[in-house]
């Protein structure tokens, strides 16, 4: 798994300590997993005959900022993974914003990585 260091122009403050390097990861099948679960709220809907039905409904926003968090694996001293109330308490706007850059480039790496893979693997597959 590769790790990215990620410098914080204004850093992640817990009191008086100012954290100034994040590292990062990608996201893996775990997070995926944690993230949609803790993503899922209960909630009661109408049917078209007019009863409460329970259903469980997924946030894509709340999906999406759950992998995200879970991306950090620390700041410095600071172990992850964190709470997106702790990122966004602690850290100024303009280093969130570079940490979501950062992981989403990762991101789309790691889905460029896995693409061409699987296109050399179908081309191999079809050579005599």
């Amino acid at each position: 798994m590769s790790v990215i260091k990620v410098p914080l122009k204004h850093g992640y403050k817990v009191g008086e300590s100012v954290f100034k390097n994040a590292f990062i990861r990608p996201y893996t099948a775990a997070d995926l997993m944690d993230a949609e679960e803790e993503s899922e709220r209960l909630v009661a809907t109408q049917n078209k005959d007019g009863e409460v039905e329970h259903k469980l409904v997924l946030s894509p926003a709340l999906y999406g900022r759950n992998i995200f968090r879970r991306q950090i694996i620390s700041i410095d001293d600071v172990s992850g993974p964190f709470t997106i109330e702790e990122l966004t308490e602690n850290l100024h706007l303009e280093d969130f914003v570079l940490l979501q850059q950062k992981t989403e480039e990762l991101d789309n790496a790691m889905v460029a990585k896995q693409l061409k893979a699987a296109v050399e693997e179908k081309t191999e597959a079809g050579k005599p």
